[in-house]
């Protein structure tokens, strides 16, 4: 049975930020993601604003690790059929990136190994409990089952922050959103447009970026998904007038099935309790239409290292200042959101859109 100050249940991007800012302080870290190296992940815009969330966590050189595709900007047919364009030129942190997911954790979780911690992947959590002031943790993978003990819990599980809720936790959901995910591949590497389309319909919007490997991610967001079978889903797409035409003229084709995940938007409260932390999607997710998951993952990840770090020195409102800046995030997001989904208003009468109102 192996001892450590801190558990981290997860090793995303959220999980990986704090196992780099907690082991840069000191403390013996551990953590645990069930994903196997290279398994596809969906999330693969970083804004601009994430270089600085990287360079403090001495991570910038993540993007040249997982050859990051530079992007320049969006394009989106929002509250209209013809295409605008929005670009970083006046950003002050300049362009964005574009990754391939798998790739980009796995850079996340390197940087956080030379740091000092352990970081275990394809690695269930078989079950947990406080016993005198620790947490005991049994976890399982290919060597069997392992017993850890730490003094304290992240929960960096994702939209299930299901170490979070069996504390009493609860989440807040704001909308009902899900996500119907295609890859596509190209023959070749004549695509060059590595800006995000997002391109909205009557049930939902759709978005395609471009990412390594001459592939295109297409997804549908929708809140009451009816898709099932790849041909449904490319029957959808013709229905498009920008995310058919960039697919087309670039001779993608659909490889593999469809996936699906959950894009809700939700706050967990409390997002900390008695030896506890939760951050990432497992405290506070957003709606994709911001491209904002992964920027605030990464950030929440290291505001909750600061506050366990801040908490385990004795500070008494650590947790609460924490708690108040996830809230702060959460309005901003929902204000934007809001008045982003409002400059659509050619379908009224649509169930989606007429929820969203």
């Amino acid at each position: 049975m192996a001892e450590f100050d801190v558990f981290i249940g997860g090793a995303g991007p959220a999980g990986a930020a704090a196992a780099i800012t907690l082991a840069r302080a000191g403390y013996s870290v551990c953590a645990a993601d069930r994903a196997r190296p290279g398994e596809f992940k969906i999330g693969e815009s970083l804004a601009p604003a994430v270089k600085p969330l990287l360079r403090d966590l001495g991570a910038l050189s993540a993007c040249d690790g997982c050859r990051a595709l530079v992007s320049y900007g969006n394009q989106s047919a929002w509250g209209s059929p013809d295409l605008a364009d929005t670009d970083f030129i006046r950003d002050p942190h300049g362009h964005g990136f574009h990754v391939d997911r798998a790739a980009f954790d796995g850079e996340l979780r390197a940087v956080a190994r030379r740091a000092g911690a352990l970081v275990l992947e394809d690695t269930c959590i078989q079950r947990m409990e406080r016993i005198s002031g620790r947490w005991q943790v049994v976890l399982e993978n290919s060597g069997g089952l392992q017993t850890h003990k730490a003094r304290w819990m992240l929960d960096c599980s994702g939209r299930s922050s299901v170490f979070a809720r069996a504390q009493g936790a609860k989440p807040t959901v704001y909308n009902r959103l899900a996500a119907v995910i295609a890859i596509f591949e190209s023959p070749d590497d004549s695509d060059r447009d590595s800006r995000t389309l997002v391109e909205s319909a009557p049930d939902g919007w759709w978005y395609t970026s471009l990412v390594p490997g001459r592939r295109r991610i297409v997804v549908f967001h929708t809140d009451a998904p009816q898709v099932r079978q790849p041909e449904e889903f490319l029957a959808m797409m013709a229905t498009t007038r920008h995310v058919v035409k960039r697919i087309g003229e670039n001779g993608y084709r659909l490889t593999g099935g469809l996936r699906s995940a959950a894009a809700n938007t939700l706050l967990l409260t409390p997002a900390c309790g008695d030896g506890w932390f939760a951050a990432g999607d497992a405290a506070a997710a957003f709606d994709p239409l911001g491209s904002q998951g992964i920027l605030t993952a990464l950030y929440s990840g290291l505001k909750a290292a600061q506050a366990l770090d801040e908490s385990a020195r004795g500070s008494a409102d650590a947790a609460t200042r924490y708690e108040r800046a996830l809230r702060d995030v959460m309005d901003a997001h929902l204000r934007n959101r809001d008045l982003y989904y409002g400059y659509e208003t050619r379908w009224p009468g649509h169930p989606f859109w007429a929820r969203l109102r």
